[in-house]
């Protein structure tokens, strides 16, 4: 503001000296009266003229230093307290990771069971398959372990088990499921703990009939293996 001002003051005191000097200019062509007279209240008038000019910059000197004092410049390390700090991204422990893993599971298992849920039954392939199922798994486990249910669809079929302790369903996994003595017929399996508390184990398994393959997501393959390693 103070330069525009200043820039103004600076223009008219410039037009006040070409009016002067073409007032002088002037003179010799008027008449020796007329020169007085005009002269003078051109004088004058440019007098008043400059003195307001000068009481306009000093005005927008005195604005601009009031200015200036209270809007002091940034301090050194006021752009770098703008800026959002960004904190490095905590490591995450094992048992982070572990709880993680454990979410993944379990969601794809109820995934599964959605499927398997809306799945039409092959009444032709699904009784005879329930019942060698079980029949085949009931045949492999101990007292530690039991078959509680066994349905069929047409492509598939979802066993539930009840286990007394993790390493009895472990023994039944590694026996009955993956060992080379298993009774199953050869189809894709994945199996899932769904609860583990006090009172036992129990395990959710899916095999799918032969020639047919696993209703898993893209990029997941069948498995057993986070069911039976270590916890």
């Amino acid at each position: 503001m103070a330069h525009r001002m200043i820039s103004g003051g600076a223009i008219a005191l410039l037009v006040l000296v070409a009016g002067l000097i073409y007032s002088k200019s002037s003179e010799h062509h008027q008449g020796p009266t007329a020169r007085k007279s005009s002269a003078a209240d051109e004088i004058e008038a440019l007098r008043a003229e400059l003195n307001e000019v000068k009481r306009n910059t000093a005005a927008g000197l005195m604005l601009a230093r009031a200015a200036n004092e209270r809007s002091p410049g940034p301090s050194p390390g006021s752009a770098a307290s703008a800026a959002p700090a960004v904190s490095p991204t905590p490591e995450r422990s094992e048992e982070e990771k572990a709880a993680d893993a454990r979410r993944a599971e379990l969601e794809l298992a109820e995934s599964l069971d959605r499927k398997f849920a809306t799945e039409q039954i092959d009444r032709d392939w699904a009784g005879p398959a329930a019942e060698e199922a079980k029949r085949a798994l009931t045949s492999q486990i101990d007292g530690d372990s039991s078959v509680r249910r066994v349905e069929c669809r047409a492509t598939w079929c979802r066993i539930e088990t009840f286990h007394a302790t993790i390493d009895a369903f472990r023994g039944f996994a590694k026996e009955a499921l993956l060992g080379r003595q298993r009774q199953l017929w050869n189809g894709a399996i994945t199996a899932t703990v769904r609860d583990e508390s006090e009172s036992g184990v129990t395990a959710v398994t899916f095999i799918s009939r032969e020639g047919h393959p696993m209703p898993l997501p893209d990029g997941v393959e069948p498995t057993i293996t986070s069911a039976i390693g270590s916890r």
